[in-house]
């Protein structure tokens, strides 16, 4: 077995134990465990002389994980496109390409939230997970409201008033009654996404 093996196989065991100790509720645990696993993966990454591939994707992919487990998406991001940028085989391209997603997505989430599509702006401030499925329909619902009812040409003929009834208000205003909670909650308790 290489060097370059035994540092890959270290780091899937210390993976192994920080799922295990993320698992039991010990995050500090789970956070060193995810830290020496990635250190890990890097040191077999230098090890390597050329990037031979399916190894060079495979350890970028898994030390990109880890990256990402160790939250450090700007880690996450150079690993993967580092590995996409050597042509790698295209089933791993695929895991790289989501790697490189959800990287981004973390990045993009200390961003501001600013705009006017609703589902846009929750996806910056949360993960869908924490949303939830009828949040995230609220606001997919609300964002199909924004041009055609706010703007009198947002229609072929006639205007916002011929097309909107009753119901679509019933239905818009707890959507957005519940949107306003999701967004005090989140200003009250930042850091909490």
């Amino acid at each position: 077995m290489s060097a370059l093996d035994e540092l890959h196989d270290k780091a899937m065991e210390k993976t192994f134990f920080a799922d295990l100790e993320r698992r039991r509720g010990n995050a500090n645990a789970a956070m060193k465990l995810f830290e020496q696993a990635l250190d890990l993966e890097l040191k077999a990454i230098a090890q390597m002389a050329d990037p031979t591939e399916p190894t060079h994707s495979i350890l970028h992919r898994s030390a990109g994980w880890l990256a990402l487990d160790c939250d450090q998406p700007r880690k996450a991001e150079r690993l993967a496109t580092n590995a996409l940028a050597c042509d790698p085989p295209p089933e791993i391209a695929e895991e790289l390409r989501d790697l490189l997603n959800q990287a981004q997505s973390r990045l993009s989430r200390g961003a501001d939230a600013w705009g006017h599509t609703v589902t846009a702006l929750l996806g910056l401030v949360t993960t869908a997970e924490l949303a939830g499925e009828e949040l995230i329909t609220c606001a997919k619902s609300l964002d199909k409201h924004y041009i055609p009812a706010r703007y009198p040409n947002g229609f072929d003929a006639g205007a916002p008033v011929d097309f909107y009834t009753k119901k679509d208000s019933d239905d818009a205003i707890p959507c957005a009654e519940r949107l306003i909670s999701f967004a005090r909650s989140q200003i009250e308790q930042p850091g909490e996404r």
